[in-house]
């Protein structure tokens, strides 16, 4: 490349000057060395011109190669500089056609973006159409679930005129047997018709939940060796008929409450359950196990329908909600929703802390979590999303949490030995109990009556203590005499929704309470 700027004009110049002082030293040598030689110093003189031809001589030579070194430089840079002009020529080709490409691009751009306000449009209708449908569903969700109430009231009703049949049937079999009966004198017909009564009025007993069912039981009936381990959890279906029993022993149990006889017994787990729930129509029955898993059961066969799993902890808890779904909990820090049709989980919510219990249904659309970060967490049922977290109703971790009222309020009880009676609405502990000789763990769970006036809890020692909810104090304290005296506490406690009839789990020891 060029690294200066040249002067042709003074090369030739220069050039040229030499050339005639050459050309004119040629041309007459004789006469410039005659006249030299006039002076008297002839043959140095002479030398001196020779040298000097012979220097002219040589810087000719000089000068023809770096005439010949200019010209080459000369034309490298037209050439360079004619390369340079087709590259400029070629870069404003390029920039026009880039130019037409951004032109062409922008066309494009503006057409896309008028796609994306249509689409966006599109959008905010549909986003509209699936909130009236969200709207929709949430109402055929509230339809469904108040038909799922009147379903099981119909059943309900259906088992006490069921119940008043077989009644009658007796009744008629005696007749039938005994036709005399119907020919007694008056005093026998009075007779008849007080059995008929306290027939009906028994059978209205049994039916009855405001009535008998709230009655604390304080006496020790039966003592039954349910299983060969602890026992964790009771838990009685809708009608208190069938009664639940889990243990340490990788078995639940059901139970006929009518003859305290075992119906079915089944297992399939590698550690102890923890929790028992019974779906809404009866049908089936949900047992979680330390061995990360749930199971789920026909309670007609006792087959087996699904094994949950994927929790990567131990599983504490675990509801029905709906007709086809179940949440559980896990030491993992998850909840998870499954599907009860097909076995499957449908999300997985991060709690941040190990959940020990649950309790479904009430208050709208909530579930609650107790945990052992102390806390007690609201959700969403829908959602899944926490919409609160109370610190301030323990101390301690949160054992078990159950419904009372149909959800107007609620008790839970914790390590840090106190049982709590909040408002479900405002969440703030109406009253306290608690007792020094009352201790619970994190396997403790509580129940309470029909009505909500008693609480009962199993304590360490192995006693039942017994609140009363109106009065605020001790109602009793149920100190079951074993045939085989043990010093296992009681973990477990339930009463039956439908009569006045409390269970305890004492070791491996079934003792059920009565008046």
């Amino acid at each position: 490349m060029e690294e200066g700027k040249i002067d042709i004009n003074k090369i030739h110049v220069l050039l040229y000057s030499k050339l005639e002082k050459r050309d004119k030293i040629e041309k007459d040598p004789f006469k410039v060395v005659t006249k030299c030689c006039g002076s008297g110093g002839e043959a140095n003189e002479t030398a001196e011109l020779s040298g000097e031809i012979d220097k002219l001589k040589q810087e000719n030579i000089d000068i023809v190669k770096d005439y010949h070194k200019i010209s080459v430089k000369l034309s490298n840079v037209e050439q360079e500089k004619i390369a340079v002009e087709q590259e400029l020529e070629q870069t404003k080709n390029m920039v026009k056609l880039k130019q037409e490409e951004v032109s062409v691009l922008q066309t494009k751009n503006d057409e896309v973006i008028k796609d994306i306000q249509s689409k966006i449009e599109m959008i905010n209708v549909i986003r509209q159409e699936s909130s009236a449908h969200q709207i929709n569903r949430i109402r055929l969700e509230d339809d469904l679930k108040r038909l799922n109430i009147e379903n099981h009231r119909i059943m309900d009703e259906y088992a006490k005129l069921e119940q008043e049949l077989r009644v009658t049937k007796e009744l008629y079999s005696k007749i039938q047997t005994n036709p005399s009966i119907t020919q007694q004198p008056q005093g026998n017909n009075s007779s008849t018709q007080s059995y008929l009564s306290n027939t009906n009025t028994s059978s209205s007993q049994v039916n009855g939940m405001n009535l008998s069912a709230n009655k604390l039981p304080t006496e020790c009936k039966r003592q039954v060796t349910g299983h060969s381990s602890d026992i964790l959890c009771f838990r009685y279906n809708s009608n208190g008929t069938v009664l639940a029993s889990a243990s340490a022993d990788k078995t639940v149990k059901l139970w006929d409450v009518s003859t305290g006889k075992i119906k079915s017994s089944v297992g399939g787990v590698l550690q102890s359950f923890t929790h028992l729930s019974f779906s809404p129509m009866g049908d089936m029955l949900l047992a979680t196990s330390n061995d990360s898993t749930a199971k789920v059961w026909y309670l007609a066969n006792s087959r087996l329908r699904h094994s949950l799993t994927g929790h990567n902890g131990k599983v504490t808890c675990g509801e029905f909600y709906d007709t086809d779904k179940i949440m559980t909990g896990s030491h993992d820090r998850t909840l998870k929703t499954w599907d009860v049709n097909k076995g499957y989980c449908l999300k997985t919510t991060v709690c941040f802390s190990s959940c020990n219990c649950m309790m479904m249904g009430g208050m709208g659309n909530l579930v609650l979590t107790g945990h052992c970060d102390n806390t007690i967490r609201f959700w969403d049922v829908r959602s899944k999303e926490c919409i609160d977290i109370n610190k301030s109703i323990h101390t301690s971790s949160v054992s078990d949490i159950i419904n009372v009222l149909d959800g107007r309020y609620f008790v839970s009880i914790g390590k840090d030995n106190i049982i709590q009676y909040v408002d479900g609405v405002d969440r703030k502990v109406i009253s306290s109990f608690s007792h020094p000789d009352f201790t619970v763990t994190s396997s403790s769970r509580i129940c309470c009556s029909p009505d909500g006036k008693y609480i009962i809890a199993g304590s360490s020692n192995g006693e039942v203590f017994c609140w009363d909810t109106q009065s605020k104090k001790l109602e009793t304290v149920l100190k079951p005499k074993l045939t085989q005296p043990t010093k296992a506490g009681c973990y477990a406690v339930s009463w039956n929704p439908v009569q006045s009839q409390i269970v305890s789990g004492h070791a491996n020891k079934i003792v059920i309470w009565e008046n």
